[in-house]
């Protein structure tokens, strides 16, 4: 009987990943976690602090979510523009963890902040750089319907790019495979995958999007650029310019504008009422999207349900 349990114990432990020298790693949000989630595989899961559908700038983590910081060997994150108030606590409970950066990741593609107020660091009409710097327009928000903060003049909403995703696919793989070596086969096999699964995705949600091409989009909120840009979509206005709802000045000025359009479609997010897509066009059609998944689950399946939700929900305006 001893012979048996020890012999049954050690083909567990042959079997069983090796865990001990895999990084500990936690994310920020959803799309974070998700590719991340994809490039780790079966070697671990990374942590998450920010759940779908809570309000990036202002969070409050729990005690676990701060436990899982303290414990952290390596953090991805979009960045500061995002989350501000992460980084002190990032230095204070993950001082001595590795901290990337994915908006300041070499290749990430980053849009400056388009129909900004006067105070913000952006024209209306944005410039084209380098893949590492201003190209095009963006806001300042989550899809939360305000909470504006200094964003530097760019858009920090960069995962709604297909084009970033693929590139901090590889980008995670390496900081991986650097900090593991052992597993550094495993965390690229993985990436290959991860890139083939999604530019697969991305094609699909580029036919399914193909219609919308020629509508212009009045958005409730100024947070889709990147998916647009992605895309091939067009937004022509947005009711809310940093504030936390449409004055109604703005809403007027919006419903002459949409009034001199051909093809308009009004985008809203669960929260908002319908009734703002009737003041600035009764006949216009509307669709509502949601801008972070809050009803998928987390994990390695989260950021092509979320790109897919909102190519679904923008058929809404056919």
């Amino acid at each position: 009987m001893f012979r048996q349990t020890a012999i049954a114990s050690l083909l567990a432990a042959t079997s069983a990943p090796a865990f001990a020298d895999v990084p500990a790693v936690v994310t920020d949000i959803g799309p974070v976690h998700s590719l991340v989630s994809l490039v780790m595989g079966d070697l671990a899961e990374p942590g998450l602090i920010l759940p779908p559908g809570a309000d990036p700038h202002s969070y409050s983590m729990r005690p676990s979510e701060a436990d899982a910081l303290e414990q952290a060997n390596m953090v991805f994150w979009i960045g500061e523009s995002l989350t501000p108030w992460l980084a002190a606590p990032m230095e204070t409970l993950a001082g001595g963890a590795e901290h990337v950066s994915l908006m300041d990741a070499d290749g990430t593609k980053r849009l400056a902040l388009r129909w900004a107020d006067a105070s913000d660091h952006a024209d209306e009409h944005g410039h084209d750089e380098d893949d590492h710097g201003e190209d095009d327009h963006g806001e300042d928000d989550h899809g939360d319907g305000g909470h504006a903060h200094d964003t530097g003049g760019l858009d920090p909403h960069v995962w709604l790019l297909p084009e970033n995703a693929l590139t901090w696919l590889d980008v995670i793989a390496g900081r991986l495979s650097d900090a593991d070596p052992d597993n550094a086969e495993a965390y690229q096999k993985n990436a290959a995958a991860a890139h083939e699964r999604l530019t697969a995705l991305f094609a699909e949600l580029n036919d399914t999007l193909a219609p919308i091409r020629s509508v212009d989009l009045i958005l409730f909120h100024d947070a889709t650029q990147y998916f647009e840009a992605g895309f091939g979509l067009h937004a022509a206005g947005t009711m809310t310019m940093g504030e936390s709802a449409p004055s109604p000045r703005r809403l007027s000025e919006l419903a002459e504008e949409v009034a001199a359009l051909d093809h308009a479609c009004i985008v809203l997010e669960p929260h908002v009422s319908p009734g703002l897509a009737r003041a600035v066009g009764a006949d216009v059609p509307y669709a509502v999207i949601d801008l972070q998944g809050a009803e998928n689950p987390t994990g390695p399946d989260f950021y092509g349900a979320l790109l897919r939700g909102i190519a679904d929900d923008l058929k809404g305006c056919l």
